[in-house]
């Protein structure tokens, strides 16, 4: 089963397999990372953003060039084929023979899944890492004890996908918790593997705080959940902004779990448009729900990271979509397993009631299945523009290379969400120039000055508002849709 299923998988992943990937800004955070950790075996000597996980997972990829993008795409399919596989091993227990298969072919064979799996962000990675905590989470839970090699093993596995994904901390306790209740072994025995645990985790962790603490604050994902953004518009603070939060992004991430379940192309009437909110509360707060029920009932690992998560994601003050509940997706189909297969076991003494549930669960599969072909084709159609894109980057970064000095900064102006910004990143990236600040088109004025001494370029984009030049500024050129202003 499990060769069968990831080799379902694989295919499924590497169907639209080339050399282009979807790309974000963040994209380029982590390859920024990678190639400092391949070419210097170390981190860029300045405080991160992001923490290391995913650059390390990258670093090795970079022996075939600067943006290995088809080789990542193998990469990303070999974590979706193990998300597969371990998606089965989870539920195996719980679901069945039947309920397992069905559960991992429904992550197999999810729209938001497949479109991770094309796309260079940390998700892809972290999921079969946070899939495999649970695994051994729910091992920890039964009559077998837990061995002190075992405990540390855990508690660095946790560490590790917190590297690769900041909301991996979730796992933490839940590890903790899943030791300490052991049913196997002695008091003590217990209290010694918990603190392995512990040490496991926190040690990776703590070396990692104090080499960010070695270089000057900045921004960073804790300033981002104590301090509001200056697109929330509010001064609060403390419990006032996660409150503010929580009512603001809450029921958008009740939106993201029923776009991440309801087959989008086939669904798309019911889950946007008028029916939107409708539908995020009965299916996202359904969801909720029964995770509650099945904690209550059966104190699962798998729920308790499922509510974790949400709550953490629930005061994340970033619209991103489903990307933020990706790594949800397998225990939102292991659910959909268990809801069917509950109501089917209750009606299988009423012969009309059994036929009933068979049909829904066959138009459900149909469902899912008819999807498959609409988000193949969906990548599909974003691979010519997603390889124009890097084309783009590479000549803008030539003209870089040819017309700046070296060290120069440069900065963005460009509308805001525009592919622009996406472009210039990647080629400050490629000609290995910092980026020293980004200025929306709505942005009254160009600053007089930049931050440090060597020379500054403004790249301005075609979109962008027109707005007056600092004095002593001059237009030098235009590379692609930008016109270059020289600041000093």
């Amino acid at each position: 089963m499990p060769i069968a299923l990831a080799l379902i998988a694989s295919a499924i992943a590497l169907s639209t397999w080339g050399s282009w990937s979807i790309l974000s800004p963040d994209s380029f955070t982590y390859l920024t990372a990678a190639r400092s950790m391949y070419e210097t075996g170390a981190l860029p000597a300045e405080r991160l953003i992001a923490p290391p996980g995913f650059p390390m997972f990258l670093a090795p990829l970079l022996a075939l060039g600067e943006m290995p993008l088809g080789a990542f795409r193998i990469a990303a399919a070999a974590c979706f084929a193990a998300t597969v596989v371990l998606t089965w091993k989870l539920f195996r227990n719980e679901l069945g023979k039947y309920g397992a298969p069905g559960a991992a072919l429904l992550v197999a064979t999810s729209g938001p899944m497949i479109n991770q799996s094309a796309t260079l962000q940390s998700e892809i990675a972290f999921t079969p890492i946070a899939l495999a905590c649970l695994l051994l989470a729910g091992r920890w839970r039964t009559h077998k004890p837990v061995s002190y090699r075992e405990a540390i093993f855990g508690g660095l596995l946790a560490a590790i996908a917190t590297f690769v994904r900041s909301a991996g901390i979730v796992l933490a306790p839940i590890m903790f918790l899943a030791c300490l209740t052991n049913r196997g072994s002695t008091r003590q025995a217990k209290l010694v593997a918990t603190m392995l645990v512990v040490a496991g985790f926190v040690i990776p962790q703590a070396a990692w705080s104090l080499r960010q603490n070695s270089y000057p604050a900045g921004y960073s994902y804790g300033t981002i959940w104590t301090t509001p953004r200056e697109i929330e518009q509010t001064d609060a603070t403390g419990i006032n902004l996660q409150t503010r939060r929580l009512t603001v992004f809450g029921p958008q991430r009740l939106a993201d779990l029923t776009q991440a379940i309801v087959p989008n192309h086939l669904g798309w009437r019911f889950i946007s448009g008028p029916h939107a909110s409708t539908a995020r509360w009965i299916i996202g707060g359904g969801l909720i729900v029964a995770a509650l029920v099945r904690l209550v009932r059966l104190r699962s690992p798998i729920d308790l990271f499922f509510l974790l998560t949400m709550g953490m994601l629930a005061l994340w003050p970033w619209n991103e979509g489903v990307r933020l509940v990706t790594p949800l997706i397998p225990i939102l189909c292991g659910y959909a397993c268990w809801l069917f297969l509950g109501v089917l076991k209750h009606a299988s003494n009423q012969r009309p009631l059994t036929i009933g549930c068979a049909a829904i669960g066959t138009v459900c599969l149909a469902g899912q299945l008819i999807e498959l072909p609409y988000a193949h084709a969906a990548l599909s159609h974003r691979a010519p523009r997603a390889i124009a894109r890097v084309d783009l980057m590479e000549q803008l970064a030539a003209w870089q290379q040819e017309h700046l000095p070296k060290g120069a900064s440069v900065l963005s102006v460009t509308p805001r969400g525009d592919n622009a910004k996406l472009v210039l990143i990647g080629a400050c990236y490629l000609s290995r120039r910092p980026i020293a600040e980004f200025i929306e088109s709505d942005a009254d004025t160009i600053p007089h000055s930049v931050p440090g001494n060597e020379p500054a370029y403004a790249f301005v984009d075609d979109g962008a508002a027109e707005r007056p030049l600092p004095d002593g500024a001059a237009e030098i050129g235009r590379a692609g849709t930008f016109r270059v202003i020289q600041l000093r």
